[in-house]
C-alpha cells in the first residue's frame, strides 16, 4: 500500500526534528527513504512553501519528495493527489494529523494515520537499525535472495 505523507506534520512529531531546522526536509526524506527502501514500499511526501529557486521533486527508488510553492500548501497537493488516484486512492494510506485532509482522504476511501502514530511506528521500525546510507548489505541481501528464488 502506497504512502502520501504530509512532511511538515511529520516532522513535528519526530522527536529531534525542528521545522525550525533550515535541512529539516532533506532530514526526513533521508529518514523516509531509508525507511521505504527497507520495507519495499512506495510513498510521496508533500512539503508547504517550496523557497523560490528550490528544486520541486526529488526522486529517489522508493519515495517521491514535492515542495509545493505558495500560494499552494501541502494539504491541497495530498487531495489533489488522490483525485488524480480515483478508484485507486482506497489503496493509499494518508499520514497527517490535519482533521481536514483526514476528512477529505476518508471520502476518497483511503486508509489514514496520524502522524504521531506513523512517527512512533517509523521510530520502532528503525531502532537499532544502522540507517547510514552507505549500508548497502540489507539491499544486496534482498537481491540475492529474490535472484535465487527465481533460479530455483
Amino acid at each position: 500500500m502506497p504512502y502520501l505523507i504530509d512532511g511538515h506534520n511529520l516532522a513535528a512529531t519526530i522527536p529531534g526534528f525542528s521545522l525550525d531546522q533550515i535541512d529539516d526536509e532533506l532530514a526526513l526524506i533521508a529518514l523516509l527513504e531509508d525507511h521505504f527502501k527497507r520495507i519495499r514500499k512506495h510513498a510521496e511526501v508533500y512539503f508547504d512553501k517550496a523557497a523560490l529557486g528550490q528544486r520541486k521533486i526529488i526522486r529517489r527508488a522508493f519515495l517521491a519528495a514535492y515542495f509545493v510553492s505558495t500560494p499552494g500548501d501541502a494539504d491541497h497537493a495530498i487531495i489533489k493527489r488522490l483525485n488524480k488516484l480515483g478508484g485507486e486512492a482506497q489503496n493509499y494510506t494518508i499520514v497527517t494529523s490535519d482533521q481536514w485532509v483526514s476528512g477529505q482522504a476518508a471520502k476518497y476511501g483511503a486508509r489514514v494515520v496520524s502522524s504521531q502514530e506513523f512517527s512512533q511506528s517509523l521510530l520502532r521500525r528503525n531502532a537499532g537499525q544502522n540507517t547510514h546510507p552507505d549500508n548497502q548489505d540489507q539491499d544486496v541481501d534482498y537481491w540475492l535472495k529474490e535472484f535465487n528464488r527465481t533460479s530455483d
